[in-house]
């Protein structure tokens, strides 16, 4: 009874309690990939994913992300997507930067790939290019948690898990003079990503990515030794405030919350482009 009677609290919070209770019996009897979730530039099809019904029931979840990516993007930028999900983010891209621009976009998990798949058929995003694999240190492959909660997997060395291809950003044909952007949100495998991919980091303009001392701590390092990683690759290293203001944080900073960072080359071209305003 107490077990019930958390649930029932559960959905009562909501504020929406109703749309809440459709949203999960859609998502279970897969009624729900009869339906669109309408974003404006872009369609996502209502699959049975945790972000999928996330986006279904509250349109205004992360809306944040979507501010950041609409005010840098540019027409014929490239945007490298690591964890792309169903493709919110990276469909979104694909609409910013036009088609003389390109999206490369990775999503590790094989069913969210498949997501990810159909909705960039949907939107026939012919800018888009995917791959389904993790991204790291080394190429092979790794332990893949396999959750219900299908937006927080993420690499493991032990316990029940799937295994799936893991590669370098290094060791594939990504041919572009420029990376205008790489987004990095893969549930704190963050370093082994920059880690794989000092090539690329020497020609990426901005990095925006997840930080959190709680998520780094379980694949064994901390923020400093991320922050440090980056500003060794000539990056300076900003949070956000909203609504348009960025701050630069210091040495002995780190993520007690899970949070978005932004990395930074050149601060200049940084506030030209976003026209955000700086705070030292």
């Amino acid at each position: 009874m107490q077990l019930i009677s958390k649930k029932v609290a559960n959905v009562l919070e909501r504020k929406r309690p109703l749309k809440y209770l459709i949203m999960r019996a859609l998502k279970a009897t897969h009624l729900c990939l009869l339906f669109h979730i309408d974003r404006n530039s872009y369609r996502l099809r209502f699959y049975p994913s945790v972000l999928s019904g996330d986006l279904w029931y509250e349109p205004d979840l992360r809306t944040e992300d979507e501010f950041f990516f609409k005010r840098y993007l540019r027409p014929g930028d490239c945007l490298i997507d690591i964890g792309a999900n169903i493709g919110q983010l990276a469909l979104l891209a694909s609409c910013a930067v036009g088609q003389s621009g390109h999206v490369i976009a990775f999503e590790a998990h094989p069913r969210i790939f498949k997501y990810l798949q159909g909705n960039v058929r949907l939107n026939r995003a012919r800018n888009v290019l995917l791959y389904n694999c993790a991204v790291g240190n080394d190429d092979g492959t790794v332990g893949f948690s396999d959750r219900n909660l299908d937006d927080v997997n993420a690499v493991v060395s032990s316990g029940d898990c799937i295994h799936i291809g893991v590669c370098r950003l290094d060791s594939l044909p990504i041919d572009r003079p420029l990376i205008e952007l790489l987004k990095v949100d893969v549930e704190g495998f963050e370093k082994f990503v920059f880690e794989g991919a000092e090539r690329i980091l020497q020609k990426t303009k901005c990095i925006y990515f997840e930080s959190w001392e709680g998520n780094f701590q379980h694949y064994g390092y901390c923020c400093h030794d991320l922050f440090a990683l980056l500003r060794g690759s000539g990056f300076e290293i900003f949070r956000l405030r909203a609504p348009d203001t960025v701050a630069l944080i210091s040495s002995d900073s780190h993520s007690t919350v899970c949070e978005n960072l932004v990395a930074v080359r050149d601060r200049n071209d940084f506030i030209a482009r976003t026209g955000f305003t700086l705070k030292d």
